[in-house]
């Protein structure tokens, strides 16, 4: 129980290095925990919707993977791209489920962190979609307050662009209404 803890209070604590890395202050810069939830209500909210629309895919698994998508960090920091470019996704990935198994080690929940991981599942692409939208909503408050983000927010709906190429259209439209 310490583990768990100690893991949510070191996410509630530690500013997203992105934010800082633009020159966002660590005073008013996201933490990875708010961030997380976030994304896990964004997550909740595509795939309620998605599935009102006749997809088939599991919102409580949704819900899971979103929280879990950065519990490692309470280990490892917020690992910066350039930190994860030079390492690998597959390196990335196998210190991220150490990290897991330390704080929380649950068989169900590190298979469903490892399909978040992998990308392996349509759940794990409403996750993926919902970390980018949350960012990029998180980018523009920031660029209201005077912080140059264009850029950035640009290179983020591009990367949605590309994400949502992979998923229905129906996903598609619902994901496009939230950008």
């Amino acid at each position: 129980m310490e583990d768990i803890l100690s893991c949510i209070n070191a996410l509630k604590n530690t500013a997203r290095t992105g934010w800082m890395q633009r020159g966002i202050s660590p005073a008013i810069s996201e933490n990875i925990a708010s961030h997380s939830y976030e994304v896990a209500l964004l997550s909740l909210y595509i795939s309620e919707r998605a599935k009102r629309e006749g997809i088939e895919l599991k919102p409580d698994k949704v819900v899971i993977m979103a929280l879990l998508h950065d519990l490692p960090e309470c280990i490892s920091g917020d690992v910066n791209p350039f930190v994860k470019n030079s390492i690998g996704s597959e390196k990335k990935h196998e210190l991220e489920s150490e990290a897991l198994k330390k704080v929380l080690n649950i068989k169900e929940l590190l298979i469903i962190y490892t399909e978040y991981a992998e990308r392996s599942s349509l759940e794990s692409l409403v996750v993926e979609l919902s970390d980018k939208l949350s960012t990029i909503i998180q980018a523009k408050r920031y660029s209201k307050l005077g912080y140059d983000l264009h850029e950035m927010i640009f290179n983020l709906q591009e990367e949605v662009k590309k994400l949502l190429e992979r998923v229905d259209e129906r996903l598609a439209k619902i994901v496009r209404e939230i950008l």
